[in-house]
């Protein structure tokens, strides 16, 4: 088992508590708190913290929203084959045996040479891909025990996507774009939210432009905007800067960056090791398993990590059946 630590910064209770708070404060559901507290950092000053019974208080009002008590991503021996057509006697194993644990509101990068099952394990573990067997648990739900529209609501309300391709829906605006998944989750926006997520991005004098007439880098800013402001708990990113020049690239990474400090967690898939280099964790993947989990912040560990999966075949291993 392979278990993905906190990262060592001493404000990351503070921030999980403040971003719940802030959300609790801006939820219609919550009007009473909206009464007593109109300044977030004013509210968490009144916040206690009962070890016994972890859930936030409020003057002795006590909120149903309970604090995280489990990690927000669970991987139990997953695995994933594809059969060779012609050769049923052999599979190729695009994850093999991987178990990984990830705490809330981390940011973990998974990186590895090409074909190593990165992207595959991305894709399953968001529910976008079934895997062979293993077990999926994402913010305390067994998503494969879901059925399919079960799993897709799931991903609707708690799950937020950035991908090298923007995926905006042509026909909609920026704006549009940005309020979507809200509406889709059954929480429409309200309009004056959705234009201060896209001055967040430094786009709303583009909302209501298509994305046929924005740039590449201002597209993915719309897709960051898009899961700012539905505002997920747990946020996956497959290549979000393999799109982007090196300058836009470093804008989108800062803003992943951010979402941890209001309590989502990242996972992100990158060939960029400057990009991963970004995140608390690093997870080097290698012919379908987990080689080495390292803290980031150092480029130059990630390349040596790189550089020794690429000393190493790992196709062959990846054939015919697990590893022993």
């Amino acid at each position: 088992m392979v278990i993905v630590p906190f990262p060592s910064r001493q404000w990351q209770t503070v921030q999980v508590l403040l971003a719940q708070t802030t959300r609790m404060l801006t939820s219609s559901a919550s009007s009473w708190a909206t009464g007593l507290y109109r300044n977030p950092y004013t509210a968490l000053l009144h916040l206690s913290w009962c070890p016994t019974q972890p859930l936030l208080r409020f003057r002795g009002v006590t909120t149903s929203r309970p604090m995280p008590l489990h990690e927000a991503v669970r991987l139990h021996q997953l695995q994933k084959t594809y059969v060779i057509p012609g050769r049923t006697d052999t599979a190729i194993y695009a994850l093999d045996q991987v178990s990984l644990m990830i705490p809330p509101a981390t940011f973990t990068a998974v990186v590895g040479p090409s074909g190593c099952g990165k992207s595959t394990l991305l894709h399953c573990t968001a529910g976008l891909d079934r895997p062979t067997a293993g077990e999926i648990d994402l913010l305390g739900t067994r998503i494969t025990a879901l059925k399919p529209a079960q799993l897709a609501a799931f991903r609707a309300r708690h799950l937020g996507f950035v991908f090298q391709d923007d995926n905006l829906i042509s026909s909609l605006t920026a704006f549009d774009n940005v309020a979507l998944p809200g509406r889709l989750a059954g929480r429409g926006l309200p309009r004056q939210e959705v234009m201060e997520t896209l001055a967040m991005v430094g786009m709303e004098h583009r909302a209501q432009l298509r994305p046929h007439q924005l740039s590449g880098g201002e597209r993915q800013r719309i897709a960051v905007a898009r899961v700012m402001a539905s505002r997920p708990p747990l946020v996956f990113a497959d290549e979000p800067t393999g799109a982007l020049d090196i300058s836009s690239g470093a804008v989108v990474m800062g803003w992943l960056r951010s979402l941890t400090d209001l309590g989502t967690t990242v996972v992100m898939v990158t060939h960029d090791v400057g990009a991963a280099a970004a995140a608390d964790t690093v997870v080097v993947m290698q012919a379908g398993t987990v080689r080495a989990t390292i803290p980031g912040g150092n480029p130059h560990d990630i390349e040596e990590q790189l550089h020794a999966c690429r000393a190493t075949p790992g196709l062959a291993a990846a054939l015919a059946g697990p590893a022993s």
